[in-house]
């Protein structure tokens, strides 16, 4: 009798029958836990029994298989692999999806552990009554105060009246401290200083006041027009104002404002309807960047432009002569004559003293009435010149 006969396939069979079952019922844990939302510490501590059962039930699925192929008839053997190879590959599934839960579940204790962090308290900035200021201090005040079950009206009144000034806490000086009154005050404040249409008005009379640059050159300038065009446009869109209103009252304003050469890359545009206020900023803020760009000086604020010079005032170089020595002052040292030109010109002597020249005497005194020799002019004893 040969080892095949002798084999027992139907222990084996029955064996790989309920490791299949065990490996299917893990699978079957595991899809439950991957539908859920949120992975919680518990599932976590499920997840890895699973996992250690499945690894001990997938090397048992493989050791039984190994023994029945080899004690099993060949043509067989064909639709028992292709059966164990489906096995495997749901065992393959599984411990994926079980990585992946166990991902998720470390993103969660990340995060929970992140939010243990303590974060600095949010500052609330007093409110002076300013319109466009409102906005962000109702919502913030909100978010803080407001929203804050754990405070009452009436201490939500006091940090109310504590976080204003100036026009905005004149408004509520006659409201006494009382439940009542903290809704009333919130109903005066929005009146006052939350109305659509005033802040509306508030954010186009600020385009319509930007200052008018003709000069090209003016990099800062320019970049100042685009940032409060783009500042303000978005809050008027973010109060529902379409493009289209912008456009029709705005782009003609805003076009003024800007020089003509880059007015004219806007008009150049072929497009009709892509003429609207939106393009026409975007269009500045790109030319704008590029000069920013191209040049060093683009950002500094005290930069004078480059403005080159009218011919009418450009006046001609003069030139500098030097004065001449006197006729009759002699020679002294190697200085010339008639010195070139920005050589200082040696002062004149004191005395006019004369050199050593035949029987004259050295270094003497001469007289300019008569040419003599010993005394001055004014000691001179001749009445006429010789």
């Amino acid at each position: 009798m040969s080892d095949s006969e002798d084999f027992d396939f139907e222990k084996f069979k029955l064996k790989r029958e309920l490791v299949q079952g065990k490996i299917i019922e893990i699978a079957k844990r595991v899809d439950v836990l991957s539908e859920k939302e949120e992975v919680t510490s518990k599932d976590v501590d499920e997840l890895r029994i699973v996992e250690d059962v499945l690894s001990k039930k997938d090397d048992e699925l493989t050791e039984i298989c190994n023994t029945i192929h080899l004690n099993l008839k060949i043509s067989e053997l064909a639709a028992d692999v292709a059966e164990t190879d489906s096995m495997l590959e749901r065992v393959c599934q599984t411990k994926n999806q079980i990585r992946k839960l166990k991902g998720k579940a470390n993103k969660v204790e990340e995060r929970e552990n992140s939010n243990n962090v303590q974060i600095p308290k949010i500052q609330i900035t007093t409110y002076s009554g300013k319109l466009e200021e409102y906005t962000t201090f109702r919502q913030t005040f909100g978010v803080t105060i407001d929203q804050n079950k754990k405070l009452s009206k009436i201490e939500k009144f006091i940090y109310l009246q504590s976080y204003l000034e100036g026009r905005a806490k004149d408004v509520l000086s006659g409201l006494a401290v009382t439940e009542a009154n903290y809704e009333t005050a919130k109903e005066i404040l929005d009146q006052n200083f939350g109305g659509k249409e005033k802040i509306k008005k508030l954010h186009i009379q600020r385009i319509i006041n930007i200052p008018k640059i003709k000069d090209i050159n003016q990099v800062f300038a320019l970049r100042q027009n685009v940032q409060t065009l783009t500042t303000n446009l978005r809050s008027l869109q973010n109060l529902d104002m379409s493009t289209e209103e912008l456009s029709a009252v705005l782009l003609p304003l805003t076009k003024d404002a800007f020089p003509i050469e880059l007015r004219l890359q806007f008009e150049r545009e072929e497009d009709e309807q892509k003429k609207n206020i939106e393009t026409f900023v975007q269009l500045m803020d790109r030319e704008v960047r590029l000069r920013e760009q191209s040049t060093s000086q683009g950002l500094d604020p005290m930069a004078r432009p480059f403005r080159p010079r009218p011919q009418y005032q450009q006046r001609p170089f003069k030139r500098w002569i030097p004065r001449r020595f006197p006729a009759n002052l002699p020679q002294q040292g190697n200085v010339p004559r008639y010195p070139p030109m920005r050589v200082p010109v040696p002062e004149p002597p004191r005395h006019n003293r004369v050199p050593e020249q035949g029987n004259h005497q050295a270094n003497a005194v001469r007289c300019f009435k008569c040419n003599g020799i010993g005394h001055y002019k004014s000691q001179c004893p001749q009445t006429h010149r010789i």
